[in-house]
């Protein structure tokens, strides 16, 4: 069974549609109604989203093999650490963020041709397979996160200066909630992500005998990392706090974002077939 002809896919994209609904809602209209039922959707959605990843695996499959498992493996990383941080900072109103995007990867991975999606068989003689896979995508949900909490900056910025103090100007957080939001989910988004390189050398290392290889994936994800770095050495260090700091943190996210898609335009064999060096 492919994904795409999985029942619980399409319960997740139906209930992924009607969250992201609700979180639209609270931003034009004052209701903890909807902002309650946008939450419990948000989670019926993850838990849908994750029985489909959990049939997938059991079926044999490994996620990342390609750009639709990415897609739908993403989308649950996103939602996880979405959730994480709702119940942590009350963020609830970069849901209208996140849901839509959660939503339109789900969707793209619903639309794609119905054909048996290619997968490779999980690694033999090594747990650090499985462990890369998972700190890359939680490292892009954590990104992503950071990177909605800076646009909620740059909206809520834009309406203060115009003096429009009403509607959803109330309802996105203050600026220095949305700052500060941003740099601590970068900062997880960058422990993960160290991580994650250090375990990708040593999978180069059991494939090739090489911990670096200069690939482009390996390449892009060292930019990211520098980036990042930067990021967050002005913000601790530096206290670079306010807009400039915010557009750095966008910036970044576009790095990482390259990383994750600049590979599947340019190619890079020998990072996709790491799952088959490996068995």
């Amino acid at each position: 069974m492919t994904i795409q002809s999985s029942p619980l896919m399409g319960a997740s994209l139906v209930v992924y549609v009607l969250a992201s609904a609700f979180y639209q809602a609270p931003l034009f209209l004052r209701s903890a109604r909807l902002n309650a039922w946008a939450l419990r959707l948000a989670v019926v959605a993850f838990a849908l989203h994750s029985a489909v990843l959990a049939q997938h695996v059991l079926a044999g499959h490994v996620e990342l093999a390609d750009m639709r498992e990415v897609l739908l493996v993403f989308a649950w990383a996103l939602l996880l650490v979405y959730l994480v941080g709702r119940l942590r900072y009350g963020i609830e109103p970069l849901g209208a963020l996140v849901l839509p995007l959660g939503m339109v990867a789900v969707l793209a991975v619903a639309l794609a041709p119905r054909t048996q999606l290619e997968s490779v068989a999980l690694a033999q003689g090594t747990a650090l397979m499985p462990i890369h896979i998972i700190l890359g995508v939680a490292a892009y949900g954590a990104f992503f996160v950071a990177f909605a909490s800076a646009l909620a900056y740059l909206l809520k910025e834009r309406l203060l200066k115009a003096k429009r103090l009403t509607g959803l100007a109330r309802r996105l957080p203050s600026l220095d909630q949305a700052e500060s939001v941003g740099y601590r989910f970068a900062a997880l988004g960058f422990l993960l992500w160290t991580i994650m390189m250090g375990t990708g050398m040593a999978l180069n290392y059991i494939a090739q005998a090489r911990l670096w290889l200069w690939n482009p994936k390996q390449t892009l994800a060292l930019v990211t990392w520098v980036i990042y770095a930067a990021y967050l050495h002005a913000r601790l260090i530096s206290d670079y706090r306010g807009r400039t700091s915010v557009l750095l943190l966008v910036f970044s996210f576009i790095c990482a974002a390259l990383t994750w898609g600049g590979v599947y335009v340019v190619g890079d064999p020998l990072h996709a077939s790491m799952h088959r060096l490996l068995h």
